[in-house]
């Protein structure tokens, strides 16, 4: 059968993307803090927005300040004394625009990832920092690594030393990582990809990074293989979710496939329910697939898990045979909002 057009080259940039990675870890410089900030206030949607959701759950444990997660349209009064870190890969999101514009005005330290766009030097010119992201990259969904290490490597100076520390050493593990996983055996991501085949799928996830690792994959496979993909986490899926099924059986068994992300940092008791519902679903589904995260941190076993979902995307687009680059639904929900 014919290969199906990867016309933005996603399978080249996937291919690419760790000694990209490699390139640029480290040009990011901590941001200067003079004196610590009261509250870290990340700003994003969409793709990248997920990204912040990463960095959300790695740094909370470990940073001692609050940290608010920004997702739309919340009116919020940015202190002075906050630092408000944003991302738009194109520059011209309107939510985040209007989040950087009211914290640049209150006096709050902002700093924007982006590739482009008037946001840059609006941004600029108000006084803020700006990290520029992969302009070449194939569209906002590929830069979310970048996203996320550069947003890390940014707040490192919120971190003590020894855990600015562990953040260099996961970074360059996860980037060995991500080569293992780009490098990957086309015959086991085929064989995912005919599992899944035409069936719908559930993404599961336990733990804070887990859950967005599972965010991440269904985000990937509706944008590259344009296959709905929901994502559920742990403890909420074992309150509702089990029991919505209770009806559905015989007709979820024909259209979900269900993917679990496996990682080590998970409360016990999610462990014991994603267990439970692990058996149930064997039952309820068409195919259950388990992907265990390698490594022996948090955010290094998180980019193993993207890697791998990357890669799955690309498979099942593959199979399917829909060109992974193009999201025509999206362009045309955002010309929409352009117009008014």
């Amino acid at each position: 059968m014919e290969q199906p057009q990867d016309s933005l080259g996603c399978e080249k940039y996937v291919d690419e993307l760790a000694s990209l990675l490699e390139r640029s870890f480290g040009t990011v410089a901590p941001i200067p803090v003079e004196r610590p900030p009261t509250a870290l206030y990340l700003v994003g949607t969409g793709a990248l927005g997920g990204a912040l959701d990463a960095v959300t759950a790695w740094l909370s444990p470990r940073v001692r300040l609050p940290i608010v997660r920004l997702r739309g349209h919340e009116f919020v009064h940015f202190p002075s004394t906050a630092l408000v870190l944003g991302v738009s890969f194109a520059g011209d999101t309107p939510e985040t625009g209007a989040h950087l514009r009211r914290a640049a005005a209150s006096g709050a330290t902002v700093v924007l990832l982006a590739a482009r766009g008037p946001m840059v030097d609006e941004v600029i010119q108000r006084g803020g920092r700006v990290i520029p992201l992969d302009g070449a990259a194939p569209g906002p969904r590929w830069a979310y690594l970048q996203t996320v290490l550069s947003s890390l490597s940014a707040c490192s100076s919120l971190l003590e030393p020894i855990e600015a520390a562990s953040l260099d050493l996961q970074i360059h593990n996860g980037i060995e990582r991500l080569r293992v996983r780009y490098q990957a055996e086309t015959q086991d991501l085929d064989k995912i990809a005919r599992q899944i085949d035409r069936t719908l799928i559930l993404t599961l996830g336990s733990g804070p990074l887990g859950v967005v690792a599972a965010e991440r994959l269904a985000a990937q496979i509706e944008e590259n293989a344009k296959t709905l993909a929901l994502s559920l986490g742990y403890p909420g899926i074992a309150y509702s979710t089990v029991a919505g099924f209770g009806q559905c059986g015989d007709l979820t068994r024909q259209v979900f496939t269900a993917i679990e992300v496996v990682v080590s940092a998970e409360a016990p008791e999610d462990a014991i329910r994603r267990k439970v519902f692990a058996e149930m679903l064997d039952e309820l589904v068409a195919h259950r697939i388990t992907l265990e995260a390698t490594g022996s941190g948090e955010l290094d076993q998180f980019m193993d898990l993207v890697g791998l979902s990357d890669r799955i995307s690309l498979a099942l687009a593959r199979h399917v045979g829909i060109d992974p680059g193009p999201v025509p639904a999206i362009v045309e929900m955002k010309q929409a909002v352009a117009r008014g």
